[in-house]
């Protein structure tokens, strides 16, 4: 699970307008375990993720749409032809970061090729913890926390740009400074925090008062960023609703700026989700991005939060955490600060 919000508001949009970042999800494979993970609830058993082939086809046909891309999965390195794919983005001059766990059988080939690609921008290293334990706790692997951050270290040490993003859990919600001062010790350009977001899971989701911690301590931090006009950069991933407690987050963009293109082709609005819009290779871009499900996900992005009294400070809330939970808005809503009270009883 990663960061989903990109640096714009919801009022800057024009809904209709083509969105400007694509997440790839390259295979559902992965070598850890982490519970909820988004690829987990897309996955179609028996059937191989598209080869480099069908990448490069459903590539050709965003390009027009001039995108950034996320190449993601799973762990997008474990995918048979992940080079190919990877130079065949780099070589139509297309902006792409890579978004791993940095677990690597082959830490030294990985950071050599990803150096020689001109457009990458950053590789996005998953961190759920700042010891071992806390983030061991989700990723359900033993050592993935030691061989993560030694390859954080290489990939920095061998100049490629870094950013980190963090789930916030039941074990890792009293570590978020720990987590910032690791990440900047290691050379880490950017911080990215998120809240959970997928099915029920009461042993990793953190309860509304560890949720609540976690975000004072980050807005502390970020205060102090601000105040010092230095250091690594601390963001929000996933949008936190300001009625839930004040920080600095932006609303929801996924349907608006970002769509996720899983393993076979699938549009969804959301990597969060496995509401499916279309699929490529059956339609063309601009008729699911117009189609009604897109439509329906953006006015109902939209819709939690009609109405409400701080909108022009939020712009939105997280609706693929409503649909996880099965209610009509994202279940950190407070009704306190909407005129229409009725609508959240």
């Amino acid at each position: 699970m990663g960061d989903c919000a990109c640096d714009v508001r919801l009022d800057q949009l024009d809904p209709n307008s083509p969105v400007s970042h694509f997440f790839l999800e390259l295979t559902p494979d992965c070598n850890n375990f982490c519970p909820g993970c988004g690829s987990l609830n897309v996955r179609q058993p028996g059937l191989p993720p598209l080869p480099a082939a069908g990448w490069r086809e459903i590539i050709d046909k965003l390009n027009p749409t001039m995108p950034r891309l996320r190449i993601s999965g799973g762990e997008p390195t474990l995918h048979s032809e992940f080079n190919e794919i990877v130079a065949y983005i780099n070589f139509l001059g297309v902006h792409f970061s890579v978004f791993t766990n940095a677990r690597w059988s082959n830490p030294e080939a990985v950071i050599d090729f990803l150096s020689e690609q001109p457009y990458l921008e950053c590789i996005l290293v998953s961190i759920h913890g700042a010891r071992a334990l806390s983030h061991e706790t989700f990723t359900a692997t033993p050592g993935s926390f030691e061989e993560t951050i030694a390859n954080v270290r290489r990939a920095v040490d061998a100049g490629l740009r870094v950013a980190s993003s963090t789930v916030i859990t039941r074990q890792n919600f009293f570590e978020m400074e720990d987590i910032y001062t690791l990440m900047s010790s290691l050379g880490v350009e950017r911080v990215t925090i998120n809240r959970y977001i997928g099915p029920p899971l009461p042993e990793i989701e953190p309860d509304e008062t560890e949720l609540f911690t976690a975000i004072n301590a980050i807005e502390k931090l970020a205060t102090e960023n601000h105040r010092a006009q230095a250091g690594t950069i601390l963001r929000y991933g996933t949008p936190m609703p300001h009625c839930f407690t004040d920080n600095r987050s932006n609303g929801c963009m996924a349907g608006f700026v970002h769509a996720a293109i899983d393993p076979w082709g699938n549009l969804r609005p959301c990597s969060h989700t496995s509401l499916i819009a279309g699929n490529l290779f059956e339609q063309d871009f601009y008729e699911i991005w117009e189609s009604p499900v897109m439509k329906k996900w953006r006015n109902d992005v939209l819709a939690q939060c009609d109405g409400c009294s701080i909108g022009d400070n939020c712009h939105g809330a997280c609706l693929a955490q409503a649909l996880w939970q099965k209610v009509s808005t994202d279940p950190l809503i407070n009704p306190i600060y909407s005129i229409f009270t009725d609508r959240f009883q």
